[in-house]
């Protein structure tokens, strides 16, 4: 397999992807990849309590319901990380006229997706959604701060499936140019920003 190749990404597909290089099939978001790797039997979870698989279940529905949601507004939703950063990027994977359509499909389906979750009208006051999301974020790393503690992962000694869908939020916000807030909050949980760091080395020293 083969990592996403933005110049053969055909105008449907949502990021991130896995590109399979002998069918040429992509695998899309997160959590299909990892589903992906557990079913040709990269076994991440083997070692784990019934305890364990619950913790994974509402941790993944907190990262997603959270850190993603915050992710997400700050690439598409905050106007100026929209216009010189993910605007330019994302039109750019596409040829014409996807190129112009795509991104503001896209942005439209953001925006419903966070409203959903934060307000039914669709004129509400963005600034006031931004302050819940940012918060609901900034809880959420917290909580993660401190289920990880002193641990090397965040269910003990040994990673799981949980670590890696972390990791793909978490590398994330650190690397991308928008999402201060974000920065800044993780930055202030220094046993996560090490966790963020030490992942990031693990998975460079992988490939």
């Amino acid at each position: 397999s083969t990592m996403f190749n933005s110049h053969n990404l055909q105008s449907d597909v949502r990021l991130p992807v896995l590109t399979l290089s002998e069918t040429e099939e992509y695998i899309e978001t997160p959590q299909n990849i990892i589903n992906y790797l557990i079913s040709r039997e990269v076994e991440m979870d083997e070692h784990l309590s019934e305890r364990n698989f619950s913790e994974i279940t509402a941790f993944t529905s907190l990262i997603t319901e959270s850190l993603y949601t915050a992710l997400m507004f700050s690439w598409w939703l905050d106007e100026q990380s929209y216009q010189s950063l993910t605007k330019p990027l994302y039109s750019s994977v596409f040829g014409f006229p996807y190129n112009f359509l795509k991104p503001m499909e896209m942005r439209r389906y953001i925006k419903c997706m966070i409203l959903s979750r934060y307000s039914l009208d669709d004129n509400v006051n963005m600034a006031e959604i931004s302050k819940k999301v940012y918060e609901s974020s900034k809880r959420c790393l917290q909580i993660l701060s401190t289920k990880l503690a002193g641990n090397p992962y965040i269910l003990g000694n040994v990673p799981s499936q949980l670590d890696a869908y972390l990791f793909s939020h978490l590398a994330l916000l650190r690397s991308s140019p928008g999402s201060s807030v974000l920065k800044d909050d993780l930055s202030k949980l220094q046993n996560l920003e090490e966790y963020t760091l030490r992942s990031t080395r693990s998975s460079t020293q992988s490939c």
